[in-house]
């Protein structure tokens, strides 16, 4: 394992997280959030240090996950391993719909979000995570 392009990629794909997870929720769902209140933490509440340390340690293992079991070294091999790894997570986040009282629009838009997100991660592993 190159520990440096490890160390590189995984912080890359944690600011990319962090951006993305900000602009999809912070931003994009926001008013989807609002409709439903009760059911979310308010913006005081949210423990972001936990929230911080729940990215980088996924980041960290999706990193290693394709780079170290996948063998990912290209972007085309990135975006087809972040599919076979996402696809599942996507249809496991989308799932939520089933024992929350969210809206479908909800459980879809986490559907693509996620399966956008460990794609984009994928593709990020494959442009930097280079022999």
């Amino acid at each position: 394992m190159n520990i440096k392009l490890f160390w590189v990629t995984s912080v890359a794909v944690f600011v990319f997280t962090l951006i993305y997870e900000t602009v999809v929720h912070g931003f994009l769902l926001k008013e989807t959030y609002a409709l439903t209140p009760e059911l979310w933490r308010t913006d005081t509440d949210i423990n972001m240090t936990l929230m911080m340390l729940t990215y980088a340690v996924t980041s960290l293992l999706l990193v290693y996950l394709f780079s170290q079991k996948m063998n990912v070294r290209t972007i085309k091999q990135g975006m087809r391993a972040g599919i076979w790894v996402g696809l599942p997570i996507a249809i496991l986040g989308a799932a939520s719909y089933v024992w929350m009282p969210i809206s479908v629009g909800l459980g879809v838009s986490w559907f693509f979000a996620s399966f956008i997100k460990i794609v984009a991660t994928g593709k990020i592993t494959g442009l930097l995570y280079k022999n």
